[in-house]
């Protein structure tokens, strides 16, 4: 499978969009310039994930396995659970006394980080991920007769 230009330059924009409208309804007052704030700001973190890590990850893959939509999904997932990690890290460099150096080991902040309820909105990166690569599958999948020429009757 050939990904196609328009899997991938529209693809990242589909998560970004989707939370934009929400957030920019219920919380500014202004909410074009709300929404056009939060997609952009969501579009350069959705890019910058998805040309510097999910296609090298995909390219990787894709010479070992077959790829599937299924194993795409996966890997964006997968690529997605992946981006926590410096999150979770930035967290723990900054939790200790008055945004210190940390009390604890990052094994130790990171099993309380993800037992604590409040934290669940980190589940939004995998699910990011997978919506994106199902995106990219989607947009770049073949059509039946591309480039055929219509039936003359």
């Amino acid at each position: 499978m050939q990904l196609s230009w328009k899997g991938v330059l529209l693809s990242p924009m589909i998560v970004p969009a989707i939370c934009a409208v929400p957030l920019a309804a219920l919380t500014t007052e202004r909410p074009l310039l709300g929404f056009l704030f939060l997609f952009i700001a969501g579009c350069v973190v959705a890019y910058g994930v998805f040309v510097f890590a999910f296609l090298p990850v995909v390219w990787l893959a894709s010479r070992f396995v077959r790829m599937t939509a299924v194993r795409f999904a996966t890997l964006g997932g997968l690529t997605g659970a992946v981006f926590v990690i410096p999150l979770t890290w930035m967290e723990w460099t900054s939790s200790g006394t008055d945004s210190g150096p940390p009390e604890q080991t990052f094994a130790q902040f990171a099993a309380s980080w993800f037992s604590d309820p409040g934290t669940a909105l980190d589940l939004v990166y995998p699910v990011a991920g997978i919506i994106t690569a199902a995106a990219c599958w989607r947009l770049s999948a073949a059509r039946p007769n591309a480039g055929a020429p219509e039936a003359r009757g």
